[in-house]
């Protein structure tokens, strides 16, 4: 997340691969540098970047980069709130990782699936696609998807009331996160673990995970804050 030094060497890659022959290489350094792009808040630019790529890849039949691209962009459509286009681009990822095998753009693809169920206000159908990218996720070892799909079904499972459940579900994203060092989504696990308790009555132990996710945040020396800052607050 050295964004600035990201940005830049994407930048250079662009330039490099426009001045050559090789639109594979070219696509990649959009994708790259639509990310970078992305993580910095640049949506505009990003979504433009990523658009291309897709239309790169989709034209040279490289199923692999339409989906990766697709993930970006769909991404970027959630930061948003274009649910439209994140339902496309979702469907997008899903389609031609199937027609590769690649199940590493499956598991975001299904978390993306799962927020466009909950914008929709649809807690069944949210429910089912976390607890799909849980089983995968665990299959394939992504523990920091495993984390934040358990900590949003203790989220589901505390808004129909359900505290015991949701303390669960929560308790188990935090050790799987602190077990994979993650430390945005053990922050993350916290927050929802501290709502679930404050929502059955242990007030002390909540506040106790408020002021441990604002002393860890404040503590991470990045350059760019975002996502500890949204902690802290």
């Amino acid at each position: 997340l050295d964004l600035d030094a990201a940005i830049d060497a994407g930048e250079r890659a662009l330039a490099a691969a426009a001045a050559g022959s090789a639109p594979s290489e070219s696509a990649l350094a959009r994708v790259a540098l639509s990310l970078a792009l992305a993580h910095s808040g640049d949506h505009v630019r990003a979504a433009a970047l990523a658009e291309d790529a897709r239309a790169s890849y989709g034209a040279a039949g490289d199923h692999w980069g339409v989906a990766a691209s697709s993930l970006i962009r769909a991404q970027g459509a959630v930061h948003a709130g274009d649910i439209s286009t994140v339902a496309s681009m979702t469907a997008e990822i899903l389609r031609h990782s199937e027609a590769t095998g690649y199940d590493v753009f499956v598991v975001p693809a299904m978390l993306i699936e799962a927020w466009i169920a909950e914008q929709r206000n649809e807690p069944g159908a949210a429910e089912d696609a976390y607890r799909r990218a849980l089983e995968l996720a665990g299959r394939i070892g992504f523990a920091d998807h495993v984390s934040f799909a358990l900590a949003q079904l203790g989220s589901i499972a505390l808004a129909r009331g359900d505290t015991r459940q949701a303390e669960e579900l929560c308790r188990q994203a935090l050790v799987t996160a602190e077990a994979a060092s993650a430390s945005w989504l053990a922050a993350h696990a916290r927050v929802q673990l501290a709502q679930a308790l404050e929502a059955a009555g242990d007030a002390d132990s909540a506040e106790t995970l408020y002021r441990t996710v604002v002393e860890l945040s404040s503590q991470t020396p990045r350059p760019r804050q975002a996502r500890e800052s949204l902690f802290v607050e």
